[in-house]
């Protein structure tokens, strides 16, 4: 058995910054898809309502992103903190 005893902070916030990002472009993409029926589905189209689907494939990856990467800074320092007190998690490496 291993122990895991710290995480570089900067690497956890990186790979918890993009795999954030990701599920933020499925989420803008679902609200696009979703805007996009319900705009040309209804009575009264709007462009507003379509473009706030479009808007929300840039904007959601960004900000997604952004908590993700701040979210893995806070995480991985607390880990790290904690770490010391308790040993650590153990892993069984192959």
């Amino acid at each position: 058995m291993m122990t895991a005893k710290k995480f570089g902070i900067l690497s956890v916030a990186n790979i918890s910054a993009l795999l954030y990002a990701i599920f933020g472009l499925i989420a803008g993409l679902f609200i696009a898809l979703l805007s996009a029926l319900f705009s040309a589905v209804g009575e009264d189209f709007t462009p507003l309502t379509f473009g706030l689907g479009f808007f929300s494939i840039i904007v959601f990856p960004i900000a997604y992103g952004v908590i993700g990467f701040i979210g893995g800074v806070i995480g991985a320092a607390l880990y790290n903190l904690i770490a010391r007190w308790v040993g650590g998690i153990q892993v069984e490496l192959e």
